[in-house]
């Protein structure tokens, strides 16, 4: 067992918006894929990764290549977030270490 890796990793990160959807959303992918790194150096394996998304065009891109480090991995959108909001989360059980 490695009690130097987390148990789960959770980021509500989100860049500073411009105000541009189409440029905001790509930052935050981006930032998104800066999380799945922190993953791979910190996060143990079996463990979960909750990750705050700005839905669009690269969403499921990201979906997909996340996917591939869980075992499971499923959107989810919390009843407290406004309908018209483009965040929701991945939320990825059972990493598996790359």
């Amino acid at each position: 067992m490695d009690f130097n890796k987390a148990d789960l990793v959770c980021s509500d990160a989100a860049p500073e918006f411009v105000g541009e959807r189409f440029v905001d959303h790509m930052r935050a992918i981006e930032l998104n894929y800066m999380v799945m790194g922190f993953c791979k150096k910190n996060l143990r394996k079996g463990g979960s990764l909750l990750m705050k998304i700005m839905q669009g065009p690269a969403e499921q891109t990201l979906f997909d290549d996340a996917k591939l480090k869980f075992d499971k991995l499923q959107r989810v959108k919390p009843n407290a977030s406004r309908q018209e909001s483009k965040e929701i989360y991945f939320l990825g059980q059972g990493y598996e270490e790359s």
